[in-house]
């Protein structure tokens, strides 16, 4: 009997792991057993699995002769990429459960909005609103117990329950008669449904790198395998003897499923550009002109005529088509390589945090600008600056963006002897002129989107840029 794959059990394990952090970092010591407990039996299932397949491969090698054992390695590479055609058909498949679950979260956002409006108004009705909340608040952990079955949805599915528990609290309220109450729960709760659609964007859009990564590796294992039937039919060309007509057909054989390969390859990066055209056009863009680039090569005619070489027992004219065929494919994979570039490199979700928690350490450089132990106040204030130099070296490297190394660099250079005052002056500077660069990434991020509900529930890009710029100065006159 088979066990679960190993990516499953490296999820159970991680997650476990995950949970039983939590749980320490909160006291919870002994709730942390049961994950970990999890963790461990996951671990120890994928070094059972481990120990089972290294004992079958030693069985089979040691069952099988020479000649069976030749016809098995030609079988490996097909093996290999009837994995990957299946792992892709699962990227993709996570990829349009992602997306039906942003359609539902929307429009649970919608509702949240539409439950808002109505309890501002004078004539509300505390029952009516109560019911849409109950049924808002059943809807929503429907949702969420779908997203936990999915790793890529944990964060989305923390800020959901995060707003079932507002949608609750405000239910109560709207049952007391108490529309205000109801009314704050709701901004609430609505606040935690924009910031599971984030978490939920930022995960579809890993999930689309990964996608793009496989169909490259894809790319470029057909290239080597190319490659090795260029091999082959370069020795059959060599040889005293030509090959016998079973070793004549088992090499025309699997040139004709390199082409079979290679055209399902071309299709898949047809779908997968077809999948990305709505959230990540520029990428989509990108994989349909790798794909055309290799039918201008003619990748597929060539294919076609090492084949017909082949058949004809022609292998040196074989060789030199296979050999432009394998150079073709590499050129693809590395050009599908290039098109995932063309994916947004820092997602809204990370923005915003890296923006929170730039608010977060300028509260703590105001606050330490007021101590009056200045040794304590330009300790703090150190400790802040190497905090947000670290986060944004991470953005820098992930963005490629001069400005943010730049940042980066200058908070790690020490104030000297600079008072507290200053040193906290000049630190919130950086902070703001930090902020303003990732506001302006959010700013393209959502413009680029193109979501209408974004529209609706985010402030626009440039307010929001424009009060971060009022916060920090304010922050800067304390």
């Amino acid at each position: 009997m088979m066990g679960e794959p190993f990516t499953t059990l490296f999820d159970r394990a991680s997650q476990g792991l995950l949970e039983a952090v939590k749980m320490v970092e909160r006291a919870l010591l002994e709730e942390g057993i049961g994950p970990q407990e999890r963790a461990l039996a996951a671990l120890t299932q994928i070094e059972n699995e481990m120990v089972k397949n290294a004992m079958r491969s030693k069985k089979a090698k040691s069952g099988k002769e020479q000649g069976e054992s030749e016809s098995e390695e030609q079988e490996q590479p097909q093996d290999s990429q009837q994995q990957q055609q299946q792992q892709q058909q699962s990227q993709q498949a996570k990829i349009d459960r992602m997306k039906k679950q942003r359609e539902a979260l929307q429009r649970l956002i919608g509702r949240q909005e539409e439950i808002n409006r109505e309890s501002s108004r004078a004539d509300a009705s505390a029952p009516a609103l109560a019911g849409k909340q109950g049924t808002l608040h059943d809807d929503t952990g429907d949702l969420r117990r779908d997203m936990q079955a999915m790793p890529e949805g944990k964060d989305a599915a923390e800020a959901l329950n995060r707003a079932a528990r507002e949608m609750d609290n405000g239910q109560q309220a709207f049952g007391r008669d108490d529309l205000r109450t109801g009314g704050i729960h709701g901004t609430r709760s609505l606040a935690a449904l924009v910031s599971a659609l984030r978490a939920l964007e930022d995960a579809l859009r890993n999930a689309s790198a990964n996608q793009i990564a496989q169909i490259a590796q894809q790319a470029d294992q057909l290239s080597q395998q190319q490659q090795q039937a260029a091999q082959a039919s370069a020795e059959a060309a060599a040889a005293a003897q030509p090959p016998d007509d079973a070793t004549a057909k088992g090499m025309r054989d699997r040139q004709t499923e390199l082409k079979k390969q290679s055209d399902g390859l071309m299709q898949t990066i047809s779908q997968a550009a077809e999948g990305l055209q709505d959230d990540y056009p520029e990428a989509a863009k990108a994989l349909r002109a790798a794909a055309e680039q290799s039918r201008q090569r003619e990748l597929p005619a060539h294919q076609q005529r090492a084949i017909n070489a082949l058949l004809y027992k022609r292998y040196e004219r074989a060789r030199k088509d296979q050999v432009d065929a394998a150079n073709y494919l590499q050129a693809l994979a590395m050009d599908l390589q290039n098109a995932s570039a063309q994916l947004p490199p820092i997602g809204e979700h990370d923005l915003r945090k890296a923006l929170e928690q730039l608010g977060e350490q300028a509260e703590k450089v105001s606050q330490a600008m007021q101590d009056q132990n200045q040794q304590r106040a330009s300790q703090q204030i150190d400790q802040a600056r190497q905090s947000a130099a670290d986060m944004l070296q991470q953005l820098a490297d992930a963005s490629k963006d001069p400005r943010l190394q730049q940042l980066s660099d200058d908070l790690r250079l020490p104030t000297g002897d600079a008072s507290p005052s200053a040193a906290g002056a000049e630190t919130i500077e950086r902070f703001r002129a930090a902020a303003a660069v990732l506001a302006q990434h959010l700013e393209k991020l959502l413009v680029e989107r193109k979501l209408s509900i974004r529209r609706q529930v985010s402030p626009p890009p440039a307010k929001y840029q424009r009060l971060v710029e009022e916060y920090f100065k304010s922050l800067g006159r304390e």
